[in-house]
């Protein structure tokens, strides 16, 4: 089930990450925190938060730098490839979906989330907002429904 993409069989329909400018201002801030940290080092709890607030910044910098899914067709089937934080990519066929789905982020009606419901491991969901997708989340699931995947 897992694959590495980019072999000359996968044609690649559409690709959704985020913004490489969002990776580099959060990757900027990382910087600015440790800088902060430096020339805050005579208050030793400052420095301690700092380094946190760093340590979080450069979490979600690497979150988003490897998260990434594509829809790919091969050999006439269409594929999801979902890649998650640790880089592997996992190959989905619209049979291992039980459901794409976009749900409304808390209770709020101005931000979404895709969702993804897979059949192994049972139960699993895989979530991803606009930031993960640099784009609405609502257009990411019409195109998969649009492609065979299961609504």
């Amino acid at each position: 089930m897992d694959n590495v993409p980019g072999h000359r069989h996968d044609n690649v329909i559409a690709r959704w990450s985020a913004a490489p400018g969002t990776v580099i201002a959060l990757a900027a801030g990382t910087v600015v925190l440790v800088l902060a940290a430096f020339l805050g080092r005579q208050d030793p709890i400052a420095v301690l938060l700092a380094c946190v607030a760093a340590l979080v910044l450069l979490g979600i910098a690497a979150w988003l730098a490897r998260s990434a899914i594509w829809l790919a067709e091969d050999e006439g089937h269409h594929q999801l490839h979902v890649r998650g934080l640790l880089g592997t990519a996992r190959t989905l066929r619209a049979e291992d979906v039980v459901a794409v789905g976009v749900q409304p982020r808390h209770r709020s009606r101005s931000s979404w989330v895709l969702v993804l419901e897979l059949r192994q491991p049972e139960d699993k969901l895989v979530l991803r907002g606009r930031w993960e997708l640099d784009e609405d989340p609502r257009r990411v699931a019409e195109q998969l429904w649009s492609h065979g995947f299961p609504s």
